[in-house]
């Protein structure tokens, strides 16, 4: 009863209060209101504050979920590769994070610079088996920019078929990127925009069958994208509070070196974001998470 609406249960209200559960519960008839308290008590029931939390809408949720977790325990690690794929928009205005200050300064200060702000945006790739990371630094991420990354992936991957989880951005299917590569094999069909669904691929992108197969995450599901963790990481070590508020290149080159470096590769990423390449089953936390919709990645 406790965490289902009140309006179930025949109640004109949105919460459950003392007195509703003693009049809804029948074994709570002869209490007062301070003993439905110490029973609630006993029985480990407690009085929280809600915390917001996100649900993806995607009527196939759970299907598209145990999809992905079939395709991704059915792997053979000989044959395939398994990236987990997202963009980042990265300002040259810090955001703001938490960091140690003088108790007499009573907060950080976090410099902003005297100029507008500006954007490049990072398209990248998480190996789920290995660790390793692929990127593309861009000023706008567009149609062609992705081609180029699944080419990349294959020219690092020869031989190999390279599965890549990703969300639903309109660009990760446009017809250009669906001609370039292999047919697709997923049971869920593509949703084009209406503007899409009757353009014609262009003549550059047909006949490279490149071996990427996208495995798409049910609609507003970020939570179930390892790499949003990796993005968290990158804004912890470098973007909040920076001080290259008026060095617009040299934050671009310091993003470049933070994927360099071994810490953030491999192994201890993996940990970090909660994959576990070498056991089995392999990514378990994708079906833990799944659960716990109230996680954010920021």
């Amino acid at each position: 009863m406790v965490g289902q609406s009140p309006t179930n249960f025949g109640l004109d209200q949105s919460r459950w209060t003392l007195k509703a559960l003693r009049e809804k519960i029948e074994a709570f008839k002869d209490y007062s209101l301070g003993g439905v308290w110490q029973v609630l008590k006993k029985i480990g029931v407690r009085h929280l504050r809600a915390r917001q939390y996100v649900h993806s809408p995607d009527p196939a949720y759970q299907a598209k979920v145990e999809y992905l977790l079939q395709q991704i325990r059915s792997h053979n690690r000989g044959e395939q590769e398994i990236y987990f794929l997202d963009q980042l928009t990265v300002y040259l205005q810090p955001t703001i994070g938490y960091d140690w200050s003088p108790a007499s300064q009573k907060q950080p200060l976090c410099r902003l610079g005297h100029y507008s702000n500006k954007t490049f945006r990072i398209c990248g790739a998480l190996n789920g088996l290995t660790g390793q990371t692929h990127y593309l630094i861009r000023h706008k991420i567009k149609v062609p920019t992705i081609i180029q990354f699944f080419e990349e992936l294959t020219l690092k991957h020869p031989q190999k078929t390279i599965w890549v989880i990703l969300d639903n951005w309109p660009v990760h299917f446009h017809p250009d990127v669906l001609a370039a590569l292999a047919p697709q094999q997923s049971p869920f069909p593509i949703i084009l925009p209406k503007s899409w669904q009757h353009l014609k691929p262009k003549a550059k992108f047909k006949g490279k069958n490149l071996p990427v197969q996208l495995l798409f995450l049910p609609t507003y599901a970020s939570w179930l994208n390892p790499i949003e963790k990796m993005w968290r990481w990158l804004k912890q070590d470098l973007l909040h509070n920076h001080r290259l508020v008026d060095q617009w290149d040299a934050l671009k080159i310091k993003v470049e070196q933070w994927f360099a470096q071994p810490g953030h590769q491999n192994q201890p990423l993996l940990q970090y974001v909660g994959l576990r390449a070498l056991q089995s089953p392999f990514y378990r936390p994708f079906a833990d998470v799944s659960s716990n919709m109230s996680k954010n990645a920021f």
